[in-house]
């Protein structure tokens, strides 16, 4: 780079480079350059003149993934999921648990769900709250957001007419939309990594004036709205009829509006929705182990419907990992449709980037490798993949995230070889395992399993362990 061009302030130097910009199949050998948290461009040159060098010989650099559904602060909740089905998942534990949480809970929880989300890979999340009625649960989640320096859309949801057995989380539409653009107008401001958006749990928790009103305002404020849609079968009609029917029946439908799971959607609504500019997240963990069903892929790309992949629950899962996603969706799609060529690793990886970010609007800015957009990279070890034939089915079938070695967003690097810059790891899970356990208790959940097991976990947490008898 001569001496009259500026610095950059990092340079990936030597590696492999998966830009996904056309397909995942065509890769380079090239470097990245970023300035000011972007990608300024893509060179030959192996001495560029920058602040940082990385040097990425023998390794594979591909854009972030983007994780378009989740429920971060859930995770402390794991284990307590196992043997419940989707409405008595929400009804014995979900809506039971939440109230319990505490500020200090919301925001370990955020940090170590962020953490686990750097680790493999992930470097921009779409995460829903719940209980959006509870500031000091949001602010508490975003401060956790904020430490960790990954790059999120927040959805701040409401619901004004839930079921009785979510009776805590009402509120007035008209309250919860003004504390909505009151938080895009505060929070959008300090963190240039950080978005708001808005949220209903489900379509029939909010009234129809409701919804309608939510979707005015991120279409207002040209963001998102995000809506669990026909995640298991008793939820498909609304008032006698199909719920996306309803929807339009109402003018509900909007090019703003992301519709997470739609597992029992059929052609006939799925092309409603690709009409209407809908997109849609895909969360085939939570929905096997939930039993939910299977989202059918092939029918939703074929209507024309843009799909993310999403980690959703943490605790109903147990995951936070989008390779985990990729090949649990891969594998559930073809066992649904009984052919080994349902899904390609291909599509499944443009599901976790470019797809998820033009889910979250936010396709301009991440999802792949290009001179303007964002500075959001991961580098993967390529001989700990090794023997393999085949780059795209090596990262879906065989990478665990474990590979992931160092991982940049907005050109700050936030993980160098596997060890983690902004978060420290070791204590959250000691303050994670803590908060879990008051949370249990508080609620009442506590199954006599995790009872058997939380001295030993306070054994292990514990810097000073008791003396035995």
């Amino acid at each position: 780079m001569p001496d009259r061009e500026p610095i950059a302030d990092l340079a990936i130097v030597g590696g492999t480079v998966l830009p996904m910009v056309r397909n995942a199949r065509e890769t380079i050998r090239a470097t990245v350059l970023v300035r000011d948290g972007r990608i300024v461009g893509l060179t030959r040159q192996r001495k560029p003149r920058a602040k940082e060098i990385l040097d990425a010989h023998g390794k594979l650099v591909m854009p972030g993934f983007v994780d378009a559904h989740c429920h971060g602060i859930h995770l402390l909740m794991r284990g307590l999921s196992d043997g419940l089905s989707y409405h008595d998942w929400l009804e014995r534990l979900m809506y039971r648990a939440l109230p319990a949480y505490r500020a200090a809970d919301a925001l370990v929880a955020s940090k170590l769900f962020c953490a686990e989300a750097i680790r493999s890979g992930i470097t921009t999340i779409g995460d829903s709250t719940d209980f959006g009625n509870r500031a000091d649960l949001v602010e508490a989640t975003l401060e956790g957001i904020t430490a960790a320096g990954i790059r999120a859309l927040y959805f701040r949801n409401f619901s004004d007419a839930p079921p009785r057995a979510l009776r805590a989380n009402r509120e007035p539409a008209a309250r919860a939309l003004a504390d909505i653009a009151a938080l895009m107008d505060r929070r959008g401001s300090d963190n240039p990594l950080l978005r708001i958006g808005a949220g209903v749990n489900e379509a029939h928790f909010v009234t129809v004036g409701g919804f309608r009103r939510a979707v005015e305002l991120v279409e207002a404020r040209d963001t998102r709205l995000m809506v669990h849609l026909a995640e298991v079968e008793a939820d498909v009609q609304i008032d006698g009829i199909n719920v996306v029917d309803w929807m339009r029946r109402n003018r509900l439908l909007s090019s703003r509006l992301v519709a997470a799971h739609c597992v029992w959607l059929r052609p006939p609504q799925l092309r409603t929705l690709a009409a209407a500019g809908v997109s849609v997240t895909w969360q085939p963990s939570t929905n096997a182990f939930l039993a939910d069903g299977v989202m059918p892929l092939r029918e939703v790309l074929a209507a024309g419907i843009t799909v993310g992949l999403g980690t959703d629950d943490t605790n109903a899962s147990d995951h936070v990992n989008m390779f985990t996603e990729m090949r649990t969706g891969a594998m559930s799609t073809k066992l649904r449709e009984r052919d080994g060529t349902a899904v390609s690793p291909d599509t499944m990886l443009t599901l976790a980037t470019r797809g998820g970010a033009r889910v979250l609007g936010l396709d301009r800015e991440v999802g792949a490798i290009s001179p303007g957009r964002a500075a959001d990279l991961i580098v993967i070890d390529l001989a700990a993949l090794a023997p393999f034939h085949d780059l795209p089915s090596a990262l879906v079938y065989q990478a665990t995230g474990a590979e992931v070695e160092t991982v940049v967003i907005g050109g700050r690097v936030v993980m160098r070889d596997r060890m983690l810059v902004t978060l420290d790891e070791v204590a959250l899970r000691a303050q994670a395992h803590k908060a879990a356990l008051g949370v249990a208790k508080r609620s009442g959940v506590v199954s006599s399993r995790a009872e058997g097991y939380a001295d030993a976990a306070q054994y292990l947490f514990s810097q000073e362990p008791d003396e035995p008898n």
